[in-house]
């Protein structure tokens, strides 16, 4: 919520993202109330699709809604219909609203032709409720406020299909004027696998499931040559390309993620801890249980070879990564009594051993990688493993 304080007026602003939502679809809400005084606020809307290579030229007005072709979208505005269409500068509007009236938008971007009516008080409460179902009660924890906070943001990451975004940030650089950027709106698996394991530990929750979903049909469908990112609808992720816009200061505008194309064994081991914390919540569905068997078969065929690891850096003998292909099969092992679960806990102790012998110091340390004797914050849970 925004809130406005002039010396004749306060306005607030509320915005959502209305829920459920679709990953063909969406619908943005907008309103605007006036709680003193009175105000005039002022709309435009001049969308330029295709990150600014083409903009909207035909809105029209069908009704009550303005509709426009928008880069192979469909738009639907409601809310502005007394805007007026201006050739260079979109759609313009003006509203003066006096104390206590209110003004709602709503803006639909559809893959599909939408016929969906856009009731700005049922969207609204639609939302409200959704956001109530997924959020659980938090008021055992030592910071419940906290963790529904963590809870929400994980969720709204989280689109329809299960693929939770590491980020809802393009063209953001790592560091002030260095000039890189990078494109985080895809499904890491290693992030998606971490969340879930945050889930877990507080108790099974849809967002574990979502997670043990997600994860395990990108398995099912790529077994050994697993990516470490999807789209969230678990498409592949597009190359990395400079845009024509200027990026954030001291950064270029880039979109797509090269390092969806790297070969990261840890994303395996992340994977593996994953479903066995769902195993423990008894919430391992039988998708899930065969991905487990691809993921152990993809891990004895690969563990030896030289990964980008946890950074997406040079392919290296990371240290991390075979920690966490230990640590996945262990817990795995622990889950899964029987042929699976034995064949885990022994290439377990294949790949420690081995990795035990090239990476670990004689001070009890481990190195960085193989060939590398540098210190690493990510080593810190292979010191647990240790």
């Amino acid at each position: 919520m925004s809130r406005w304080v002039t010396a004749d007026a306060v306005i607030e602003c509320r915005d959502a993202l209305a829920m459920p939502g679709a990953v063909d679809r969406l619908v943005l809400l907008r309103r605007m109330r006036i709680e003193k005084g009175e105000a005039r606020l002022r709309l435009s809307l001049d969308p330029w699709p295709g990150f600014g290579l083409g903009r909207v030229r035909d809105p029209r007005l069908e009704g009550r809604v303005w509709t426009a072709d928008v880069g192979g979208l469909r738009l639907r505005l409601d809310g502005a219909h007394q805007a007026a269409r201006h050739p260079e500068t979109g759609l313009r509007a003006e509203f003066r609203l006096r104390e206590g009236e209110q003004q709602d938008l709503v803006l639909e971007l559809s893959e599909r032709d939408s016929f969906e009516p856009l009731d700005p008080e049922q969207l609204w409460t639609r939302t409200r409720e959704t956001w109530l179902q997924a959020v659980p009660d938090c008021s055992g924890l030592a910071a419940p406020c906290d963790a529904r906070h963590a809870y929400a943001v994980l969720r709204g990451l989280t689109s329809s299909s299960g693929g939770m975004v590491a980020a809802a940030t393009t063209s953001l650089p790592e560091r002030a004027n260095t000039g890189r950027s990078y494109d985080y709106r895809f499904a890491w698996l290693r992030d998606q696998s971490w969340a879930g394991l945050a889930v877990a530990a507080h108790g099974p929750h849809d967002l574990l499931d979502t997670a043990v979903r997600f994860t395990a049909e990108r398995v099912l469908a790529d077994g050994e040559g697993l990516h470490p990112a999807y789209t969230v609808d678990g498409g592949p992720v597009p190359d990395e390309r400079r845009l024509p816009l200027p990026g954030y200061p001291g950064g270029s505008c880039r979109v797509g993620n090269q390092a969806a194309g790297q070969f990261q064994l840890d994303t395996f081991g992340e994977a593996l801890q994953l479903f066995a914390a769902a195993a423990h919540h008894d919430r391992l569905t039988p998708e899930a249980e065969r991905a487990v068997t691809v993921a152990v078969d993809a891990v004895e065929r690969s563990w030896r070879r030289p990964d980008a690891g946890l950074w997406e850096l040079e392919e290296r003998w990371w240290t991390q990564s075979r920690l966490s292909v230990v640590c996945g099969l262990r817990r795995v092992a622990e889950v899964l009594p029987g042929g699976v679960g034995q064949r885990c806990a022994d290439l377990a102790e294949a790949v420690f051993a081995q990795t035990r012998q090239r990476c670990l110091r004689a001070d009890g340390r481990w190195r960085r990688a193989a060939d590398d004797d540098g210190p690493e914050v990510a080593l810190l849970r292979g010191h647990l493993i240790w």
